[in-house]
Formats: C-alpha cells, structure tokens, sequence
C-alpha cells in the first residue's frame, strides 16, 4: 500500500508548520500509513526531491529538508527531529542502513526528544545528543544496545535517565553541564 498524493501533500503541509506538535502528528500518520521501503522513498522524495541513500549522514538529511534560509530554533529543531525519524525509520526498511549507521551526532538542535525510530540504529556506537532538552522519551536508547559513547551534556537533566544503565557496552558518558541532584 502507498500512501496516496493527498495523504502526502497533507502530511507535507504538516511538517512545515510552525509548531513542532504538527512534526509529531505528520510522523504519527506517517508510521501508520509507511509499510516498505518504497512507500518511506516516495514520500520522502516527495517531500524534500531526493531519495534516502544508505551512506546518508544526519547533516545530509537535514540539508536536504525544506527550511527558510535563517531557522528558527524551533524550526531547527523540526527539521532535526525529522531527519532523526527519517534516518530511524529507513534503517527499518532497510538492513544495509541499519548496518552502517554507527554515529549521530545531532548535538546543538534543541532537541526536546528522541523519535521512538532511532531504536532501529542497533549498530550505533556513538550518539551526541548534546545541548538539548532532551527529557522525553530517553527510553528508545535502551534498544540502542551496541552504544559505546553517549554524549548529553548541558541537556536539562535533572537526574540520570536510568536508560543508561541498561546499555551495558557504554565505556563513555557526558553528562557535564546539567542540573544533576
């Protein structure tokens, strides 16, 4: 099943909206209508006019992302959010991607969240989630099983997600910068 030119001109006009709660309902109606890897490449070249490669890296998807020449915070946010998902749910589809992403480095975006789609990164060692409210859904890193460095300084965390100790292959850890009790 493909998702139809009206679901994906609507969905389309989500992801650009100001407000990061539509980025999270386009994605929301994407998950359920995507069930292959060519249903994910037609929408996303609809969206944005190029197909998801395997040797993508997280700055090349967020490039390639229609945004004004100077974002917003929150408009960075958005689109980093969505390549995030984009990257997750592609390594779902697709095995070679999922093989071959072993480092994300999606420090600075303020980032209020992770897309639950990360957890598809299984070979990811390193992930640099640094200066972001990160506070929601720090539960998707516990499928991050083969995480070797974890990067969360200056996050606004208050205290440990305890996500963390359940990734038994982490050899290191930044939480400098934060509010820990």
């Amino acid at each position: 099943m493909s998702i139809s030119k009206s679901e994906t001109t609507h969905i389309i006009e989500l992801f650009l909206q100001e407000s990061f709660r539509f980025t999270i309902q386009a994605i929301e109606l994407l998950e359920v209508l995507i069930h292959s890897e060519a249903d994910l490449q037609h929408f996303w070249s609809s969206y944005t006019g190029y197909a998801l490669r395997p040797n993508l890296n997280i700055d090349e998807v967020i490039e390639g992302i229609p945004q004004s020449e100077e974002p917003s915070d929150s408009e960075e946010e958005k689109v980093a959010y969505q390549a995030l998902w984009a990257i997750g749910i592609f390594a779902k589809w697709n095995a070679d991607v999922a093989a071959s992403i072993t480092e994300v480095d999606i420090g600075l975006y303020s980032l209020s969240g992770i897309p639950s789609a990360m957890k598809f990164l299984r070979n990811l060692t390193s992930l640099n989630i640094s200066v972001n409210a990160t506070h929601s859904n720090l539960s998707v890193l516990s499928s991050l099983t083969n995480l070797r460095s974890l990067v969360l300084n200056s996050s606004e965390l208050s205290t440990i997600p305890t996500t963390i100790f359940e990734l038994r292959r982490l050899t290191h850890l930044d939480l400098s910068c934060n509010q820990l009790n």
